[in-house]
């Protein structure tokens, strides 16, 4: 009879209503009212008494779980559909229901948070924005006129999607796919053949959306993808109608029937349109897979994709130093054409164990510059490698100019998946002398490798092996020390080269025993061994008056010195 909140327990036609919005009729005859100016559902039974059926008058959403009557609500549009009474809740963002016969009201979809996500998943985890309009087909689905979002949502079992609308409420097409349709949906219905009808508010227009039969469906994208196992392949489908136009919403399943493979969803509903997407995880089989897709009443299609064997993979080497390969104390860090020099570091690609270069490895009679997949760069040359391992690599280095050079290994030398270090920059020298020892000690006093020259029997202090009978050299003794880096020679040997004869080096060189310089007579020979790459030996003889004891020994060669904590051991005998 009037604006306003009262007649409740008498007469429907003298009640106060304000701003009443849908109707709704049960099966027993009592009319819902949506009385959405003061926040409740009143009902008028058979004898046209109106009463407040849900609702305290507050909008703020409260009540779930209760009876309908206890709960804070807003209504917009009403519809009743197997024995409950259906209603939007714009201000909540949420369409409710109450059950007829308990009269107990719960929530059917939209989160209370208004937005738009959640399709694809449950309609009560799903955002809404301004519900306004609902329906239900024969099927029992139910539509949601999402006005705040521009589109019409349907809730179909546990799943919530969109089915018309792009998202915004300007006008832009008369006819097209629902999905690419701008619309301003307010209120909807369906008629028993599923076409839905919308009132299309902000356009001033009543739309139709008619249900579109998917006739076809093809492959878009993805087939006949390669990868190695754990790749990510997007494959796409379109489903069309007989016109040829795209089926937007059309349900698609997809499934691994052959091959190693896992998808992202088992399902997905095409797009405006026609497309409907997923991603697939290669597995670690290598082979072919085969993925397919199936809609209703439509053919299925097949995906043939293949997962490669995984890339090999060279982990990067990285050089730590550059060294003489004697170990003396302190360190020889410079390089001299022909000498023996290490490189130390990880991931050089030679195993774990130091393997050296044997004589069915060298190439055409000379030490290998390709060992083991290992190479050792020296300004752009390949070194001679005489032994490598993932930690070491010794090598003899190539000619040489300037005052310095750059220092890298390079695994997997000479194939595609070739890795070079970081670079080391060394000073070179014309020589860099140094002894190799039968002991390196932590002190740094290290006894030299000696022979006697005519026997070749091994002269150290017998403490240093005991039981084995080893002697040290004695006053008067022809004696062989070897050592590397003594420098140029004549005639010149190429490096990685074995020379046949006995090559002197150039430089003047002398040799200091004990503290004192031996006489030119008693230094014999400073040059290459021959038949050994790298490999020098110093020949002297002792002078008869060389005391006993540890005598130290240094190696000068055009004036750069060896270590002055090598000593050879001398010891009289009676």
């Amino acid at each position: 009879s009037g604006t306003g909140y009262a007649g409740d327990g008498a007469f429907a036609p003298r009640a106060l209503l304000d701003a009443p919005s849908s109707v709704a009729v049960d099966s027993a005859g009592n009319v819902y009212i949506a009385d959405g100016g003061n926040f409740v559902i009143r009902m008028v039974d058979s004898n046209q008494n109106i009463s407040t059926f849900a609702g305290t008058g507050n909008p703020l959403y409260s009540g779930d779980n209760d009876v309908a009557r206890k709960a804070g609500l807003s209504v917009g549009d009403l519809a009743i559909f197997g024995g409950s009474l259906y209603f939007s809740d714009p201000v909540n963002s949420r369409i409710r229901k109450i059950d007829l016969a308990t009269k107990i009201i719960t929530t059917v979809a939209g989160s209370g948070t208004p937005g738009f996500t959640g399709d694809g998943g449950s309609p009560l985890a799903a955002q809404l924005k301004l519900p306004l309009g609902i329906a239900f087909d024969a099927a029992g689905n139910l539509y949601i006129a999402d006005n705040g979002n521009s589109v019409i949502r349907m809730v179909s079992g546990a799943k919530i999607t969109t089915v018309a609308g792009n998202g915004l409420n300007g006008f832009n097409l008369e006819t097209g796919t629902a999905l690419g349709v701008s619309i301003d949906p307010s209120r909807i219905a369906v008629d028993k053949d599923g076409t839905i009808y919308l009132t299309d508010q902000g356009n001033d227009r009543i739309r139709k959306l008619v249900p579109q039969i998917a006739t076809a469906m093809s492959i878009v994208a993805g087939n006949n993808a390669k990868g190695a196992p754990g790749a990510l392949v997007p494959i796409s489908v379109q489903v069309i109608d007989s016109a040829g136009n795209a089926v937007g919403n059309a349900l698609v399943s997809f499934s691994v029937t052959s091959g190693s493979a896992t998808l992202s969803n088992s399902t997905a509903n095409t797009d405006g349109g026609g497309i409907a997407s997923i991603q697939v995880t290669l597995g670690q089989t290598t082979g072919p897979v085969t993925i397919t897709a199936s809609a209703s009443k439509v053919a299925p299609v097949a995906f043939s994709l293949t997962v490669t064997p995984p890339p090999v993979t060279t982990p990067v080497p990285q050089l730590d130093s550059v060294q003489g390969s004697g170990f003396s104390t302190p360190l020889v860090v410079a390089l001299s054409t022909g000498g023996i020099a290490t490189v130390k570091g990880k991931n050089f690609g030679a195993g774990a164990s130091f393997v050296n270069v044997a004589a069915s490895d060298l190439v055409n009679g000379n030490v290998p510059v390709n060992f083991k997949g290992v190479c050792v760069m020296v300004s752009g040359a390949r070194a001679p490698i005489f032994g490598a391992s993932d930690t070491q690599v010794n090598f003899q280095s190539p000619v040489m100019g300037g005052t310095s050079v750059a220092v890298s290994v390079v695994s997997g030398c000479d194939t595609a998946n070739a890795a070079e270090s970081n670079k080391i920059t060394v000073p070179v020298q014309t020589a860099t002398p140094e002894f190799f020892y039968a002991a390196n000690w932590s002190d740094g006093h290290n006894p030299v490798i000696a022979t006697d020259s005519l026997t070749g029997t091994l002269l150290v202090a017998s403490s240093l092996v005991p039981g084995a009978g080893l002697v040290p050299a004695h006053p008067g003794q022809l004696v062989t020390l070897y050592g590397t880096g003594f420098g140029a020679t004549n005639p010149d040997v190429a490096p990685g080269t074995f020379g046949s004869t006995l090559a002197p080096v150039t430089a003047a060189a002398k040799v200091t025993l004990n503290g004192q310089d031996l006489p030119a007579a008693n230094v014999q020979y400073v040059g290459l061994t021959p038949g050994s790459p790298g490999l020098y030996q110093l020949n002297i003889q002792l002078p008869d008056d060389s005391p006993d004891g540890d005598l130290t020994l240094v190696l000068t060669v055009g004036g750069v010195a060896s270590s002055a904590g090598a000593y050879l051991t001398v010891l009289h005998t009676n």
